[in-house]
């Protein structure tokens, strides 16, 4: 069962969790127990789910960029993993039809939409080097629309998408060996690594800046969260000699500082 689990992000089970939790306290101005059940449903299973799909379709980049994941390493099987995925759709669609109503249903089918075009073939936007970024930026935050409503949700939603944003692309650089073995396009092609730190700065700068408006302490799990897994990575994920200069020196900084001057800000500390 823990090769299955693997199969998903432990950083993005978390941030979505939380992301979840703000949409929905943002709204109603308190949490109870139904929160749990959201948040079980949109981080461990529909999320679960987007990010199973993607794994399906990026074996080949993983056996160079991940190779201890359950795919390329040959602990799970394709034809296991075609299942697992299967009986996460199903429970997907039951969560959609007895869960939510209205527009928040409307945002459980964006997610599994995005995560389809995201990762299957022909438009695969995760191939799209400045594309992809975003998409997943926005992906991060969008439990917030899923268990909030729009016009309350939306100023903190975009906040946050900012920072997501700014973080994400920095990531992205660390798998860089493994698309490029697949031939894909990368985004160091159109922009030097330079330029996607300060894009990445500027997009954090911006999230600092609207968020001095926010005052909402809540939010400021979102990037802590993202300080904890960080480091979490930092210590754990295996290294080569591209990720070891793009990780370490380049989002260790950015992404760990910036999380912390969001998080005092969103806290209202400074």
């Amino acid at each position: 069962m823990l090769n299955y689990l693997k199969l998903y992000r432990f950083d993005v089970f978390i941030v979505t969790a939380i992301t979840a939790v703000c949409g929905y306290y943002l709204t109603y101005g308190t949490l109870s127990l139904s929160v749990l059940y959201l948040v079980l449903f949109i981080s461990g299973i529909l999320y679960n789910y987007v990010y199973v799909l993607n794994a399906l379709t990026d074996i080949e980049a993983d056996r160079i960029n991940k190779p201890e994941r359950p795919l390329p390493s040959g602990k799970l099987s394709y034809k296991a993993v075609l299942i697992y995925i299967g009986l996460l759709g199903l429970i997907a669609i039951l969560g959609f039809i007895f869960f939510f109503k209205g527009f928040n249903r409307h945002m459980v089918v964006l997610v599994l939409f995005i995560g389809a075009v995201y990762s299957i073939p022909p438009i695969e936007l995760k191939k799209i080097p400045i594309v992809a970024p975003f998409i997943t930026g926005w992906g991060l935050v969008h439990p917030m629309f899923i268990t909030g409503k729009f016009d309350i949700v939306i100023f903190p939603a975009v906040v946050l998408t900012c920072y997501s944003i700014g973080t994400t692309f920095l990531k992205d650089l660390s798998d860089i060996e493994g698309d490029l073995k697949e031939g894909r396009k990368l985004v160091t092609n159109f922009l030097s690594v330079k330029k996607l730190l300060i894009i990445s700065m500027i997009m954090t700068s911006l999230a600092a800046l609207f968020s001095l408006k926010l005052r909402y302490p809540i939010i400021g799990l979102a990037p802590f969260s993202t300080f904890l897994t960080t480091l979490y990575f930092y210590n754990f994920k295996k290294e080569s000699e591209i990720k070891a200069m793009v990780y370490k020196k380049m989002i260790l900084s950015v992404a760990i500082v910036g999380s912390i001057v969001m998080t005092l800000i969103t806290t209202g500390l400074v």
